[in-house]
């Protein structure tokens, strides 16, 4: 039988096998994957390094640049900023605009390369595609590689079609360009946020920094301050019923269904380790 505390040569983990009795005194290590991103098109990579601005050239936020965005906004979330929530509720309603878009384009390139009885195109590839290891500290981030990846196939796509005659030149430009503005668009969504040092509970409070803040920097919905309004991914639990077996994300409308069903899972959980 083979020791499985040994180290796996394919992986970093160091399997370790331990009596039923000794669990409660064991702690379980983190969790580690790694997510990588193929870059076929020189317009797809362009969109993910991005360019500083130039003499004559507007400057174009990457998928780098907007997980470092992304980054900070997803710090003044954890901190309670009220405009943290705001921006990434912004950044959230954008990317699934821009992803539709994206979607609905792709299709129209697709269906272009429907030809002739007897005549059929396979997709284009590049020879030499790019793989890049990607690593972002928040969802919304990987969101975004989902949507680059998704421009990527739709330039090849224009590309191929106009290539074998089933778009013309300016068709094929108007998706690529089209497609490139609504990745931009997203990307560009995470620009603008700044550190208030403010929480929701301030806000609500009304205290003269608070008013001093909003009269520059806009009110907040109610809704936000109150977290009837949360985007889909949150950057921590709002609610744990115990941190031994699991923790909860508690959804934008706290309701008292919700608790419950979470109260019996727990219960579940506990009867089956018994």
């Amino acid at each position: 039988m083979a020791d499985a505390s040994k180290q796996d040569p394919q992986s970093p983990t160091t399997l370790q096998t331990i009596d039923a009795d000794k669990l409660d005194k064991a702690r379980v290590g983190r969790l580690q994957a790694s997510s990588t991103l193929k870059l076929e098109t020189l317009q797809s990579q362009l969109l993910f390094n991005g360019r500083r601005e130039k003499e004559k050239k507007d400057r174009i936020i990457g998928l780098r640049g907007f997980g470092s965005l992304l980054t900070a906004v997803w710090h003044g979330a954890v901190k309670d900023c009220p405009w943290a929530w705001e921006k990434l509720l912004q950044v959230e309603e954008t990317l699934k605009r821009q992803k539709a878009l994206i979607e609905e384009l792709t299709q129209t390139a697709d269906q272009s390369l429907v030809s002739a009885p007897g005549l059929s195109h396979s997709e284009a590839h590049s020879i030499e595609p790019l793989i890049v290891e990607i690593r972002f500290s928040t969802p919304y981030s990987y969101i975004g590689a989902s949507l680059l990846s998704e421009y990527d196939r739709l330039v090849r796509l224009a590309m191929q079609a106009q290539h074998v005659g089933r778009l013309a030149d300016k068709e094929a430009f108007r998706l690529i360009h089209k497609g490139g503005r609504a990745v931009r668009g997203a990307f560009e969504s995470a620009f603008g946020y700044k550190f208030s040092g403010l929480t929701t509970n301030d806000l609500l409070q009304g205290n003269a920094k608070a008013k001093e803040t909003v009269a520059k920097r806009g009110q907040v919905s109610d809704a936000i301050l109150r977290g009837l309004k949360r985007p889909e991914f949150t950057p921590k639990p709002v609610a744990a019923f115990s941190a031994r077996y699991y923790s909860v994300r508690m959804p934008a409308a706290k309701t008292e269904e919700y608790v419950q069903e979470n109260h019996d899972r727990l219960g579940n959980t506990k009867a089956m380790t018994n």
